[in-house]
């Protein structure tokens, strides 16, 4: 009995199992499992492992040098970048660092990493294939060949060398959307989006994209799941005290200062639209009036249309603007932040395609193009070609600002079965 219910379920899901398969020995393949083996910390994970090992002696993680003489006293000699995320990932992390060395604790992440790309390119190709018309069942067999597709090309795989944390935030986002979006559990979607904003901040611009598609239960959902994972991490007075240097830390990080211990923020790896201002300008205040006035114009043309459409379901299709938006927001904007557009770019995309969308096929292509633009390690080629401190030198912006535009308009050329 029990083996024909597994029968009927591989049989009914084949598909998903056969994507999730592919996406498995995708990531297995970009994993850079041998450097791990030979006891190489991952660039971004040493933040990470160091700042939750340190946090339980009771040391200032926002303390670069703190942070580096703790790696010193713990062995390791090579570099490590400041931790710059709130202390929640630190704190919950930190019981399980201590009982893991270095090389068990990246296996572990790397594991974890992996899992969870696997979970987003599952959940996020069935948020598209339900949000749409499903009569179509020729053009819905290339779904999840496309969502595969743009899963390769966007810098998953540069995620997992750096041992970044940005796949288990996205798959936050995208259990979030999915349960809000599909099946309406806005509660306990809000609650899955909390993590995500107490790891990155971030994730907050995506509040106004459920509250205008009116799954307004999301902001208690995640007032409460904020309350909740925070509670614990305020109970000591170390844990109050890390909140305070978080905080004061937090004034570091104003659009045109540069974070001790990172890269300039003129610098081209940063794409950020401070970024690109900072290569333009070299007075602080400048790059932070600039800053403010292109995103506060990108953020009013955005809630501007999805206020327009806020009586229908096309305003989720603004999803992908949404998701540039909370990227290129942030004062540094590397290429492996990317990933994040992915659940709306395979919304978008699948609009055009399978929603009866005039200008499909320019479309499509200036859709798939610019992906592919933006997901290029760009910055690292620039010196070769004499751009660096240019105009030029923000080329994945703007791709991503040519992304929001697009994102902008499709809601209004394509429809969108599902009401």
């Amino acid at each position: 009995m029990i083996d024909k219910v597994i029968m009927r379920l591989i049989k009914d899901n084949k598909v998903t199992i056969l994507l999730a398969l592919f996406g498995f020995t995708y990531l297995l393949w970009q994993a850079p499992i041998r450097y791990i083996l030979e006891g190489v910390l991952l660039t971004d994970f040493r933040s990470f492992y160091f700042a939750g090992r340190s946090i339980l002696n009771e040391g200032n993680i926002y303390d670069h040098n703190s942070l580096i003489a703790y790696a010193d006293g713990s062995g390791y000699s090579g570099y490590v970048f400041p931790y710059v995320y709130p202390p929640l990932l630190a704190f919950y992390s930190a019981p399980l660092w201590h009982l893991l060395d270095g090389r068990e604790a990246t296996l572990l992440w790397m594991l974890l990493s992996i899992v969870l790309g696997v979970f987003i390119l599952v959940a996020v190709t069935h948020l598209a294939s339900a949000l749409f018309n499903q009569k179509t069942k020729g053009k819905n067999t290339v779904l999840p060949w496309l969502s595969l597709f743009l899963f390769v090309v966007l810098p998953f795989g540069n995620n997992l060398r750096l041992g970044q944390v940005n796949i288990v935030v996205l798959a936050f986002i995208s259990a979030s959307l999915v349960l809000s979006l599909l099946y309406n559990r806005d509660l306990p979607a809000g609650c899955l989006l909390a993590p995500g904003i107490l790891i990155k901040m971030t994730p907050l611009v995506l509040l106004p994209y459920f509250v205008l598609n009116k799954h307004y239960k999301m902001l208690y959902g995640c007032v409460m799941g904020i309350m909740a994972l925070s509670m614990p991490t305020l109970v000591t007075s170390h844990g109050l005290k890390t909140w305070g240097f978080f905080l004061d830390f937090a004034d570091t990080m104003g659009y045109g200062k540069t974070i001790p211990g990172l890269p300039d923020v003129a610098s081209v790896p940063n794409f950020s639209v401070a970024g690109w201002a900072a290569r333009l300008t070299v007075s602080q205040s400048t790059i932070s009036f600039v800053t403010q006035i292109v995103l506060a114009l990108l953020g009013l043309g955005l809630l501007w249309q999805h206020w327009r459409l806020r009586q229908n379901s096309q305003g989720k299709l603004l999803l992908l603007p949404y998701l540039i938006l909370m990227i290129i927001a942030s004062p540094f904007t590397y290429l492996h932040h990317i990933i994040y557009i992915y659940p709306g770019l395979l919304l978008t995309i699948w609009a055009v395609w399978d929603g009866c969308c005039r200008l499909r096929v320019p479309l499509l292509f200036c859709l798939i193009s610019l992906t592919i633009i933006a997901s290029i390690d760009l910055p690292a080629m620039y010196k070769d070609v004499d751009l660096q401190m240019t105009i030029l030198s923000s080329l994945n912006l703007y791709a991503l600002l040519c992304l929001f535009g697009i994102g902008l308009i499709v809601p209004n050329l394509c429809i969108m079965v599902k009401e």
